[in-house]
């Protein structure tokens, strides 16, 4: 085991994303230039994982519906 903890790397702000050639890519065209597009990319990726979480429970949602009304014995 080393002697630093993995933590004060982070700290320090290195970690290991910093090194992979895509998001050195990713800061060099949109972070270093103080651009708006990083946050809107990151309200994105939040919208989408929800969206992709939720999707089951909205699914069981709706069939739960079309269900009752089918029980009902309302069709209009």
């Amino acid at each position: 085991m080393s002697g630093t903890p993995p933590y004060l790397a982070a700290l320090k702000g290195e970690i290991n994303i910093m090194k992979m050639g895509w998001f050195q890519n990713y800061q060099a065209k949109y972070i270093n230039t103080t651009k708006f597009r990083p946050v809107l990319h990151v309200i994105g990726l939040v919208f989408t994982l929800g969206y992709i979480m939720e999707y089951p429970h909205l699914r069981h949602e709706q069939h739960a519906k079309k269900r009752a009304h089918a029980m009902s014995g309302d069709h209009h």
